[in-house]
């Protein structure tokens, strides 16, 4: 399960580690080897690529202030609170960073 560093450099205000250089607000700052979105920019623009449009992606990052995982909204790199479905599963996405 990723890391909210391993996927963008926004600025978590707190609960979690982005990567750095880190962002000035809860969106990414393009930046090679800044986590995933924030080296690629919207993934859904490339070709071929399995990425849904506007999804969030989850992380293994627990936010205890709202009780939720975090997830990383790939358009932005915005970190989000990965939403439930009716049973308490998230619904966002999984996508694997390392080979």
């Amino acid at each position: 399960m990723p890391k909210v560093r391993d996927l963008t450099n926004a600025n978590c205000r707190g609960g979690c580690q982005s990567a750095t250089p880190s962002s000035p607000d809860n969106e990414y700052r393009r930046h090679i080897g800044g986590g995933l979105f924030s080296e690629w920019g919207p993934v859904t623009y490339y070709t071929g690529t399995p990425f849904l449009t506007g999804g969030g992606y989850w992380t293994g990052e627990y936010n205890y202030m709202y009780s939720i995982f975090n997830a990383v909204y790939e358009a932005s790199g915005a970190i989000i609170r990965a939403s439930l479905d009716h049973n308490g599963v998230p619904k966002s996405s999984g996508v694997c960073v390392y080979p």
